[in-house]
């Protein structure tokens, strides 16, 4: 018989209920949808694929009945629990609070990989700050000397911390030579995971960009904004144009040499108003 789907690899508990469905299909012979609902107690037998379509979703107590009859175990309930309201969270606070437990359940089961790398990188503002501040200095001071350098000031034990995260997911490594370099290793995560990490990472930024009208004097910052009247399409041409500018930015700091700071580049466009349809 086939390995069963482990459901600790897993971040979208819908495509796990799909798997587990085909798995169960092939290797017993009373599977199906139907037999689930009875088995559940749950009077619609589409229920189950309706609820893998992304249809329906489950209620804590629908959740419950789920596990007990695909026979989860105790650590596997509450996995699955963490699955289902990871999905379904109505915030992205919720979500990062339900993505926190998951990674820590599946970091204790051996062999385990909870896809971390996005999330690992974008959990703190100062991870990414690190990277550049790291590459720039070359030579590392003590951690309490790097953790002042930034703007504001972390933790010793935060900028170790930070360092060794960069370490582990390959971003920087120190040569023989004792300096630190960047790597040009790329981040890997599912798109929900790495949606999540950065929505994170860019309401950590915003709210570091309003802190800088205080923090710094204006020769230190550009912070500006327009007000504009945007059509649809409008609105799709300008963002183009961002996109366009901020990959312009990209090749302008590669070219840059010397010396010099770690900024934070944000650019935001966002509705002032709601949109209604035409009459």
């Amino acid at each position: 018989m086939a390995a069963s789907p482990n459901l600790f690899n897993y971040i979208d508990y819908r495509k796990w209920l799909s798997d587990i469905s085909e798995h169960l299909k092939a290797n017993t012979r009373y599977f199906s949808h139907r037999w689930f609902a009875q088995a559940a107690g749950i009077g619609n037998p589409s229920f189950f694929s309706q609820v893998v379509a992304g249809k329906r979703n489950l209620t804590p107590a629908m959740t419950e009945r789920f596990a007990k009859v695909l026979e989860l175990s105790e650590k596997e309930t509450a996995f699955f629990r963490h699955l289902v309201q990871f999905d379904q969270a109505a915030t992205s606070t919720q979500k990062q609070e339900h993505f926190a437990v998951l990674r820590d359940m599946a970091g204790s089961v051996k062999q385990t990989r909870l896809e971390p790398d996005a999330w690992d990188f974008y959990r703190h503002w100062w991870i990414p700050a690190l990277r550049e501040l790291a590459s720039q200095r070359g030579r590392l001071p003590d951690w309490s000397d790097l953790a002042e350098q930034l703007r504001p000031s972390i933790t010793a034990r935060q900028a170790k911390a930070g360092i060794e995260t960069l370490q582990d997911l390959g971003l920087i490594e120190k040569g023989d030579d004792g300096i630190w370099r960047q790597t040009n290793k790329a981040l890997t995560s599912g798109e929900e995971v790495r949606a999540l990490a950065i929505r994170n990472h860019n309401t950590e930024m915003a709210r570091l960009g309003m802190e800088a009208i205080e923090r710094f004097a204006p020769e230190s910052r550009h912070v500006s904004g327009i007000t504009v009247g945007l059509s649809r399409a409008g609105f799709q041409m300008l963002s183009a144009e961002i996109q366009a500018f901020k990959e312009r930015v990209v090749r302008l700091v590669d070219r840059d040499e010397g010396p010099g700071e770690v900024f934070q580049f944000n650019v935001q466009l966002f509705p002032l108003s709601e949109r209604k349809a035409a009459r």
